[in-house]
């Protein structure tokens, strides 16, 4: 079996033992905050093995499909590891070309197929950011129809290069082509040279997805942010975190 990067979340569960009547409350909240601490240190290590819980009680593991380097920026990765136990693909460590089918297709589907072995009774998203976009999106466009029951039917996007660097094709029939049963959600920055060509026969900047969900079969949902090609890239704290909290919304949606 190919190494692949998992990072492993907390379980966290809500409740707990009723503290005795003779507690004081001072001391039931000091206990809260020493719990609540200690899951977020929990979290933030490698070698928790817990997951988050996810979508109807499963728990959550999320398929990454990095970008052309093979990993996600440092920021989108933080995120998704808060949110859920995460696999990254390609399992391999990186792509082999440029192509959105073919070998690096089978690379997705050798990481989507770890976590289908390795976490059998958990609900799997597949997510993906710049280049991995193109690879995910192409094989729910392909394949949507015959991937396992197990997979949710969701594809989350976080910066998908729509308009190439020179005018050529675009890369609009990968995301108009995947089938209408998946929910897609589409994270981007308005800055984001790759929705900002100058040949482009879109509007400029997110108005270009947002002109583009019009034709899609998917269910598509807009996350427009003030940032760059990476979407949280330049953006203020406060955007960060309402677009983690929308990412969060959406995996339990």
């Amino acid at each position: 079996m190919p190494r692949v990067g998992v990072k492993k979340g907390d379980k966290t569960r809500s409740g707990g033992k009723q503290a005795k009547k003779t507690t004081s409350s001072n001391d039931s909240k000091m206990r809260i905050r020493k719990r609540k601490s200690g899951e977020t240190a929990a979290s933030k290590s490698s070698g928790s093995k817990k997951q988050k819980m996810g979508t109807k009680g499963k728990d959550l593991v999320i398929v990454m499909a990095g970008s052309a380097g093979g990993r996600p920026p440092k920021s989108l990765k933080e995120m998704v590891e808060r949110l859920a136990t995460v696999i990254y693909a390609p399992a391999e460590g990186k792509w082999k070309s440029w192509a959105i089918d073919g070998e690096n297709r089978k690379r997705l589907k050798n990481a989507l197929n770890i976590a289908l072995k390795s976490y059998p009774e958990s609900s799997i998203v597949i997510a993906s950011s710049s280049f991995g976009c193109r690879v995910a999106a192409q094989l729910w466009a392909d394949e949507g129809q015959r991937l396992p029951k197990a997979v949710s039917r969701k594809l989350i996007c976080f910066g998908y290069p729509l308009f190439r660097p020179k005018a050529g094709q675009n890369r609009k029939t990968s995301l108009t082509a995947i089938p209408k049963e998946v929910k897609l959600l589409l994270v981007s920055g308005n800055k984001d040279d790759f929705l900002n060509r100058h040949y482009q026969d879109l509007p400029p900047g997110t108005a270009s997805l947002k002109h583009l969900a019009k034709d899609c079969k998917a269910q598509v949902t807009l996350v427009s942010t003030n940032g760059k090609h990476n979407p949280l890239d330049g953006t203020k704290k406060a955007e960060r975190a309402d677009v983690e909290e929308k990412v969060a919304a959406f995996l339990l949606s």
